[in-house]
């Protein structure tokens, strides 16, 4: 089913309940209230009423829920935006899709280009300057149903870009290098009913049990509770942290080990600490994902063409990156290393560009991730 922007409601269920307003008015688009309040609908029958949510709606809620990223204090491979990236590569038919890879050709598995730095606040590393105060974080307003719960969600995907994404260091080499970096974070928010004005609102829930914040590392990730995530102060920004050099994220600071290789004797750890924090409600590009149109600032009412679906034709634009859908973001594998007792186990150095948001499966399912 093809969800419009609009919502048929019931209560949330597994949240606090204080009481019972019978009340159901619309939701309160002009409302100054906190995003967070306590349920106080504890009548468990389905509310039918068909609520429109409007842009101006999204674009608070979306802003109010963007999170604080804590940049790593030796961080060297810093964030950017995508129009910026585009200077220094080119889309090409590969495997029958449409690959980002850099202009310039990498000498070495390892090699790091200048603009893999990104937008260092310290110093610049490019012919093609650019502000690290400008850098924007990637909202998508995405509205998702929950089959056999009679229920609809609201899930703020936030995606943060990088130029490159650094490996790590072991037995004397470095694996999983990648050109291009996604990481993402997403906040579930539920229809709840206001405790002050009996209006429903969206919001993540706050009891027990219900989880509403996603948080990506890599190729998996954890879910948790809202109060169970640090907020910057007298807000509901959420402060997450991002890993040196490969910028997975993480709920807190400290040193993660992630994976073991090399039967298992090499550890693979992701460190992070308060560096530089990033408040990504100051530049946010923003998205309805249902009806594919831009909510602002640069894309309003227009729908970017990397977020096109359509990668897998090679009719579909030129070498210039904003000329059609992108698949993978980066260059492919290269530095095959072998290792083992018969060198049958395999890692490479480079590994292919990730795929892009719109290949991340993240959307209209269920489950939170």
């Amino acid at each position: 089913m093809k969800l419009k922007s609009s919502f048929f409601l019931m209560p949330a269920l597994g949240l606090l309940l204080v009481g019972c307003i019978t009340i159901v008015a619309p939701p309160d688009t002009n409302s100054d209230d906190p995003i967070i309040e306590v349920i106080t609908d504890a009548d468990e029958k389905k509310h039918t009423e068909k609520f429109e949510v409007n842009d101006r709606y999204k674009v608070r809620l979306m802003k109010k829920c963007a999170p604080r990223v804590w940049l790593h204090s030796d961080e060297k491979y810093w964030p950017s935006s995508v129009e910026w990236s585009f200077n220094f590569t080119q889309r090409v038919w590969r495997n029958d899709n449409w690959w980002l890879v850099t202009r310039q050709k990498l000498k070495k598995p390892s090699s790091v280009l200048p603009y893999f730095q990104g937008c260092d606040p310290n110093q610049q590393h490019t012919g093609i300057p650019c502000n690290f105060d400008e850098v924007p974080a990637y909202a998508f307003w995405n509205e998702v149903e929950i089959a056999g719960e009679g229920k609809n969600v609201v899930d703020i995907v936030y995606f943060f870009y990088y130029p490159y994404n650094r490996g790590k260091s072991a037995v004397n080499t470095l694996f999983g290098s990648h050109v291009g970096d996604w990481e993402h974070i997403t906040v579930r928010l539920y229809w709840q009913q206001s405790e002050k004005t009996g209006k429903w609102l969206l919001a993540p829930a706050q009891g027990a049990g219900t989880v509403s914040i996603y948080i990506a590392a890599h190729d998996f990730g954890g879910t948790s509770g809202w109060n169970e995530i640090p907020k910057v102060r007298s807000t509901e920004h959420p402060i997450v942290y991002a890993a040196w050099g490969s910028h997975g994220t993480w709920k807190k600071a400290g040193n993660f080990t992630y994976k073991k290789i090399i039967m298992k004797t090499k550890k693979l750890i992701d460190r992070t600490n308060e560096g530089t924090a990033w408040d990504t409600w100051k530049n946010l590009e923003m998205f309805d994902y249902n009806a594919k149109k831009g909510l602002g600032p640069t894309w309003k009412g227009s729908w970017p063409t990397w977020m096109e679906k359509d990668n897998g034709s090679q009719a579909m634009g030129g070498q210039d990156p904003e000329s059609g859908p992108v698949y993978r973001w980066g260059n492919p594998k290269s530095g095959k290393v072998k290792y083992g007792l018969k060198k049958k186990s395999v890692y490479y150095r480079l590994v292919d560009g990730p795929v892009g948001p719109v290949d991340k499966g993240y959307w209209n399912t269920p489950e939170l991730d």
